[in-house]
């Protein structure tokens, strides 16, 4: 492998058209300049430059590697500058997985202040199940994850940290025949059918354990939606139940809409929302700083 340091010694020599010029322009000795250009030539196997008493110009050989050595260093030039740019956040792109998609709250707050202070890099955000979401994480198609990731704890190409536990409640319409004060008992509302985003464990399991003994239909959720502005609708719409963090559930616009109560002891008691990246790779500073504003950030739940 030649040194990109040798190939400038020896470009600055034909340009500044020998070596006591390139020696002063490049602000070195013209014996470290010879020295490179034969240690150029040694690994080549063949003379670059033909030094006459006319000067020096180069063979026919060394003309098609100055070509190329040009264009060398140019490309080293761009990685270098592109690479800063990564580093201090004035390009690339930063990829974002949620899951399950109808949590795509958990990333507004975080992804909207990275845009605003980071513009020049390129923002992903992709809303999928848990499952495309860590198959996307393993192939590098995403570059972190946030959600209800909880089930990823296992797979050991990933690292999977806790960001924040929310509160659940239930909610119904109003108008429901369950819209009272008093919490009904779980085997009451779970006669009714649930919307759900598509399987998140541990919630699916639990709610599953719940239901009646005697509803002998295998699948939970009636409704399976992917945002939750639908999941609102179904339940405006129809007698189905379905869960929401607190935050939402104690907004007064959504109480209008909606009768709500605090969780059952069965269930667990909070949503955790969870960040994954892979293993084998190197955080890059744009992740990094997403996740330290995922700490820092109130993830809005309105």
């Amino acid at each position: 492998m030649i040194d990109l340091r040798k190939i400038r010694h020896l470009l600055g020599v034909v340009e500044f058209g020998g070596f006591a010029n390139a020696a002063d322009a490049l602000n070195i000795t013209q014996s470290a300049l010879t020295k490179s250009v034969q240690s150029i030539e040694a690994t080549l196997g063949f003379r670059v430059l033909e030094r006459t008493s006319r000067g020096v110009f180069p063979t026919a050989e060394g003309e098609w590697f100055i070509e190329r050595a040009t264009r060398l260093l140019a490309d080293a030039e761009l990685i270098g500058e592109h690479s800063r740019a990564v580093r201090e956040l004035r390009g690339g792109r930063l990829r974002v997985g949620v899951a399950p998609a109808a949590f795509d709250w958990v990333a507004a707050t975080p992804a909207a202040e990275f845009a605003r202070i980071y513009p020049l890099v390129k923002l992903e955000l992709v809303n999928e199940n848990v499952d495309m979401i860590r198959r996307f994480l393993l192939q590098g198609r995403v570059d972190v994850a946030l959600g209800v990731l909880g089930e990823l704890e296992c797979e050991p190409e990933l690292v999977i940290t806790l960001l924040r536990k929310y509160s659940v409640h239930m909610f119904v319409r109003r108008g429901h025949p369950l819209d009272l004060d008093e919490r009904p008992e779980p085997e009451a509302l779970f006669r009714y059918p649930m919307v759900g985003t598509p399987r998140a464990e541990p919630l699916y399991s639990a709610y599953r354990a719940m239901r009646p003994q005697d509803i002998t239909d295998p699948e939970v959720f009636h409704y399976v939606a992917d945002s939750f502005p639908l999941v609102m609708r179904l339940v405006q719409a129809t007698d189905a139940f379905s869960m929401v963090v607190e935050a939402r559930a104690l907004d007064p616009r959504f109480q209008a809409r909606f009768r709500t109560w605090r969780t059952y002891d069965a269930l667990p008691p909070h949503l955790t929302i969870y960040a994954a990246t892979r293993v084998s790779s190197v955080a890059s500073p744009a992740v990094k700083r997403f996740l330290a504003l995922c700490a820092e950030k109130m993830f809005d739940a309105s």
